[in-house]
């Protein structure tokens, strides 16, 4: 008995030898397991991981050894080096590009050929992780950003889930449960960190899943059997094959036309994070710059595409959430790139795509190769062009004390109505700010800072060969 149980077990690890050759001659890839529980943030990228993704595109992609999509870098930062610290989502991270194609990259790429920095060295560092909301970026500035000592943080917002993300019931990630969030307690804005009672999160759990992540990523036939088994998950709940890119098409009205309360806490929430992430930059003597990226129907290459999705939700546009960003923006004196209109105008003129188009339709999914060029471009040319820090002035931002942070009001939530006249009433060339959503991309009192006349408002130069 004992004897035939060893010649089953025997044949059965010789098939499974055979099938894992066969696969690897064969040159077949699945995915890898590249995602750890993490009981500050709920979960993050594991360190010193590396395997293929296969989803919008195919990416063999490695995870550095702090956990980041990125090279690997010091903790102390290089003499004559200026560094930058990038936090986001999944548009941020990158997972479908190349490490030197993503924006990150793009970004210290473009500015380490900008006269502006006089010989200094750049280096950019990419915090990114998918399913990250703004409560995810806050907690990842304050345990994982400051020890490598940055000169600015950048926060690269995505309108179309961000704002979800801060919400237990809006939350679109797969790992919503398992999730922190910052809620008001009498109108003070605390974490709640009962999402640390998970039991994915326990010592056990998150052992189990280190050594389960270590299997996969070395045998093909795992893998195989890894893809399939999430692949029949997947349609048992109704969803597609590619959910998780569903995650970032932006279809849900509220986006744009926010009228249900939990929408509208969310914003607050939201509000209320980005200008505490301002005051925490600003206390450690560094810049904190915003960038709102850009939803794929603002983008679209067919303007009538675009304005059909407007009627559909009654608004003459689709800027509310660049323009409430500009409002808080200018309330918390928080530095603003708006990417929207000037990717809209690019992709209208040249009839081209920015997001998807490789494994997935055009337009579908996160940002493609090109996308990824353009953000990282118009972003450097920016910050070029209005950091105090890059243009060598006194640093203007010191630890000085800083007036308390008040709860953002909300004057642009209400109905449908106010809404839509609130939106429109910003495009009003007479009572629209400086910097709109409208047409292109500007900023208050132009590139200096300083007062000038009103001329005709312009977009940043794209750089020939984009």
């Amino acid at each position: 008995m004992k004897k035939n149980l060893f010649l089953a077990a025997g044949s059965l690890c010789f098939a499974l030898l055979l099938c894992e050759g066969a696969l690897r001659v064969a040159g077949a890839v699945f995915n890898a397991s590249f995602f750890q529980g993490d009981t500050e943030r709920g979960w993050a990228l594991r360190p010193n991981t590396e395997g293929w993704l296969i989803g919008e595109t195919k990416n063999y992609r490695r995870i550095n050894s702090d956990g980041l999509h990125d090279h690997e870098h010091s903790l102390a930062k290089p003499p004559h080096t200026m560094r930058i610290a990038v936090l986001g989502d999944s548009c941020t991270e990158g997972a479908e590009q190349p490490i030197e194609k993503t924006f990150v990259s793009v970004l210290g790429q473009q500015l380490a050929h900008s006269p502006a920095l006089g010989g200094k060295q750049v280096e950019v560092i990419n915090f990114g992780v998918s399913g990250y909301g703004t409560a995810q970026e806050l907690l990842t500035l304050r345990d994982h950003v400051w020890k490598y000592n940055p000169d600015i943080v950048l926060l690269a917002f995505y309108s179309g889930n961000d704002i979800f993300n801060n919400e237990r019931d809006l939350n679109p990630s797969s790992g919503a449960a398992q999730c922190p969030y910052f809620v008001f307690r009498k109108d003070q804005l605390v974490l709640d960190d009962s999402f640390r009672h998970s039991p994915d999160l326990r010592k056990s759990a998150m052992w189990k899943q280190a050594v389960r992540a270590q299997i996969v990523n070395h045998s093909r036939v795992v893998q195989l059997i890894y893809s399939a088994w999430n692949a029949y998950r997947q349609r048992a709940a109704g969803q597609s094959v590619s959910a998780n890119t569903t995650d970032l098409q932006p279809t849900n009205d509220q986006i744009y036309l926010p009228t249900k309360p939990n929408v509208k806490e969310a914003w607050r929430v939201t509000e209320f994070l980005l200008a505490m992430m301002n005051r925490e930059v600003r206390a450690h003597g560094a810049e904190f710059w915003l960038v709102s990226l850009w939803t794929s129907q603002q983008v679209s290459p067919d303007p009538a595409r675009r304005q059909q999705f407007c009627q559909q939700l009654g608004l003459p546009n689709l800027s509310y959430p660049d323009l409430r960003l500009q409002e808080l923006a200018t309330k918390q004196q928080i530095p603003l790139i708006l990417l929207a209109p000037t990717v809209a105008a690019y992709t209208a003129e040249h009839n081209v795509y920015v997001n998807g188009g490789v494994l997935l339709p055009p337009g579908v999914g996160h940002f493609n190769e090109l996308g990824h060029r353009l953000a990282g471009t118009l972003i450097a040319s920016e910050l070029a062009s209005r950091s105090a820090w890059i243009a060598g002035s006194a640093s203007p931002i010191t630890n000085t004390p800083q007036p308390p942070i008040a709860c953002p009001v909300s004057t642009v939530a209400g109905s449908r109505s106010r809404i839509r006249r609130w939106t429109a009433s910003r495009l009003d060339p007479a009572r629209a700010p400086k910097y709109s959503i409208a047409n292109t991309l500007v900023f208050p009192h132009g590139r200096s800072g300083r007062r000038h006349h009103r001329g005709p408002e312009r977009r940043p130069a794209l750089p020939r060969g984009l």
